[in-house]
């Protein structure tokens, strides 16, 4: 049997945590010197203006993680910020699965935890170690499966296409314990670097 098929069928048994960025993986949010594209939206958050754009394909990709898991954002952003983006462009997140910046800093998450937890980012593992620490309490295995997204900055590059969601969540199904170890070896020597 193939592979991804038991794997399918193993996660609709459990219904895994699936944890999605916000910012260059489902929307890009212009910095002041940037040149907004044409599909840019003006926003304000906290008394700030931005142009922000969404990523072609995102609500694709999020109905698509919606049919495996349980599907939760999790950034470095305000609250604030991430609702309104949440918001603004209807990703379908209710505020309780918004996991912000105060959230990550004071760990508070009210999950039980699970066996398959996933965390799909555009920054390199070893950027994300907060985000991972994070996790570990809602992750039976220690520690989440991480899978890296291509960054997004805006405009119509990058987007999440059938190739690209295809090739997401293939990733999600072969994710198993080899991951996780790697996950592990990974954090281990990004944090003897920073020592």
């Amino acid at each position: 049997m193939d592979i991804c098929v038991e794997r399918w069928r193993i996660l609709q048994l459990m219904k895994p945590y699936i944890f999605v960025d916000l910012d260059e993986t489902l929307i890009h949010t212009y910095d002041f010197h940037e040149m907004p594209c044409k599909c840019a939206v003006p926003v304000t958050v906290e008394e700030v203006q931005f142009k922000t754009s969404l990523r072609p394909g995102a609500k694709e990709f999020l109905a698509k993680l919606r049919e495996i898991g349980e599907v939760r954002m999790l950034t470095i952003a305000t609250y604030d910020y991430a609702i309104e983006m949440n918001r603004l462009f209807d990703l379908g997140f209710v505020e309780k699965d918004i996991y912000a910046r105060h959230h990550i800093q004071a760990p508070t998450i009210d999950l039980k935890p699970a066996e398959f937890v996933y965390l799909f980012d555009n920054l390199p593992l070893r950027e994300n170690r907060r985000k991972i620490e994070f996790l570990r309490c809602v992750t039976i295995n220690k520690i989440p499966s991480y899978i890296q997204v291509k960054e997004y900055r805006g405009g119509q590059r990058f987007p999440f296409d059938k190739e690209e969601i295809d090739r997401l969540t293939k990733a999600l199904y072969e994710s198993n314990g080899t991951t996780t170890e790697d996950t592990e070896r990974a954090l281990y020597h990004s944090r003897r670097e920073t020592d």
